[in-house]
C-alpha cells in the first residue's frame, strides 16, 4: 500500500540568521590645527544586532582599525561626530568610522587630512625664546610654537582667578584666560595644548605667562580666542606629580615657578587664625618644624572657598603652585586637600 506521508523540509528551507556588521560611512574631516580635528560618520544600518560602540580611529597608516588610536562616541545608529586629539604637527593621517556589533565591526569609506605646520616645544623652551627675544615685558609669539601640558590648578575653589596653571616635564607655566569657571573644561589632570602663534607672552609681578596684551601689559586672552589658541586632549586623566621639597632646604625657586610643588616640615607661625583677614587677599607666614620662618608664604584670595578655614595647627606638607609675585615667593594652595597631615581643619567663627 502507498501513503502519502508529510515530506520532511530540507535544513536550507530555514536558513540561520546571516550575522551582518554595521553600515557606515565617515564624516570629511574638518577644524583641523596642529594637534586636533573633527570628524565623525553616520550609520545607516545596525546590522544584525545592535551597536556597542562607535566612533572614529585614525593612524599615519592606511586603513585604520578600531585598536588603532580611537575615539568612542556612544552607541546606536544615525549620526556622531567626533573629536580627534593628541595629533602631531604636519601629519597625513588617514581616518574611517566605525562601528562594532556582536558580528564585528563595520568600517566606512577612508578620508585623509594633513595637521597644520607648527612646532612642538617645551614650555621651558618657550620661557628661554622669551628672555632671549623680549624688549620689553611683552613678546608677541610669531613661530608655530605649540605647547602641551597637564592641568595643575584652575579656579574651582576661587584661589586661582581666572588663570590655568599647566606643565610638562620640563616646567610650568600660567596661561590667562578672560573666562570664568575653567575648571569645568579644564579640570586638573586634563591635557592641554596651546597653539602659541599670535599670542603673547610676557611678566607678570615677575612671573612669565601666556595671555594677551592689555594697556600696555601682558593680560588675559580675550574668550572669543580661546577656541582658536586652547584645545583638550582626551579625558582628564591623573594630575602631575609635585615637586617635593623641604622647608628647611629649599632648592633654586626661580627654575621651580608656576609649578605643583610638596613643602615637607611646614608649620604655620599663625596656626588658629584664619586664612584671609578682612576683604584682601592675605599672605601668612611658612616656617619649619622649630619656628624658623621661611622665605616664602602662603597666598590665598578672600574668595577662596576656604578663606575663612583656620590655619592649621602641627606639622606637616603644605602643597600648592609655587609662583612669584615683584619678587617673593608664594604657595598659591589649591583647595584644603593641600594640607597634607595637619591637624584637624576649622572654619572661623
Amino acid at each position: 500500500m502507498l501513503s502519502n506521508g508529510c515530506k520532511k523540509k530540507e535544513d536550507n528551507d530555514n536558513p540561520a540568521p546571516v550575522s551582518q556588521v554595521p553600515t557606515v560611512t565617515t564624516d570629511t574631516v574638518s577644524n583641523i590645527t596642529q594637534t586636533t580635528a573633527t570628524s565623525g560618520g553616520n550609520i545607516t544600518s545596525q546590522g544584525s544586532s545592535s551597536i556597542n560602540v562607535r566612533g572614529v580611529c585614525w593612524s599615519t597608516s592606511i586603513n585604520p582599525v578600531a585598536s588603532d588610536l580611537h575615539t568612542t562616541d556612544g552607541n546606536g545608529t544615525g549620526t556622531f561626530t567626533s573629536s580627534i586629539t593628541g595629533l602631531n604637527p604636519n601629519t597625513l593621517y588617514y581616518a574611517r568610522a566605525y562601528a562594532t556589533n556582536s558580528a564585528g565591526t563595520g568600517y566606512g569609506n577612508q578620508v585623509s587630512f594633513t595637521t597644520q605646520q607648527g612646532t612642538l616645544i617645551g614650555i621651558d623652551s618657550l620661557k628661554n625664546w622669551f628672555y632671549a627675544y623680549h624688549q620689553s615685558d611683552t613678546l608677541k609669539i610669531t613661530p608655530d610654537f605649540i605647547v602641551e601640558g597637564i592641568v595643575s590648578a584652575n579656579d574651582e575653589s576661587g584661589n586661582i582667578y581666572k588663570n590655568l596653571y599647566f606643565q610638562d616635564n620640563t616646567g610650568g607655566i600660567c596661561i590667562s584666560l578672560d573666562q570664568t569657571n575653567l575648571y569645568t573644561s579644564y579640570p586638573v589632570g586634563q591635557k592641554i595644548h596651546i597653539k602659541c602663534k599670535d599670542l603673547y607672552i610676557g611678566i607678570y609681578g615677575t612671573a612669565i605667562q601666556i595671555g594677551y596684551p592689555y594697556n600696555g601689559l601682558i593680560g588675559r586672552i580675550p574668550i572669543v580666542m580661546i577656541p582658536s589658541h586652547l584645545f583638550t586632549d582626551g579625558l582628564p586623566g591623573l594630575p602631575p606629580l609635585p615637586v617635593v621639597m623641604n622647608v628647611g632646604h629649599l632648592p633654586g625657586l626661580n627654575n621651580l615657578t608656576s609649578l605643583l610643588v610638596a613643602i615637607n616640615s611646614v608649620t604655620f607661625p599663625e596656626a588658629g587664625q584664619p586664612f584671609v583677614v578682612g576683604y584682601g587677599s592675605t599672605s601668612r607666614a611658612i616656617a619649619d618644624s622649630v619656628g624658623n620662618v621661611s622665605s616664602l608664604v602662603a597666598y590665598t584670595s578672600p574668595f577662596a572657598t576656604f578663606s575663612q578655614t583656620l590655619l592649621p595647627s602641627g606639622v606637616g606638607t603644605l602643597q600648592g603652585i609655587l609662583t612669584v609675585y615683584n619678587g617673593q615667593f608664594e604657595m598659591i594652595v589649591r583647595d584644603t586637600t593641600d594640607l597634607i597631615n595637619f591637624h584637624t581643619l576649622k572654619k572661623f567663627h
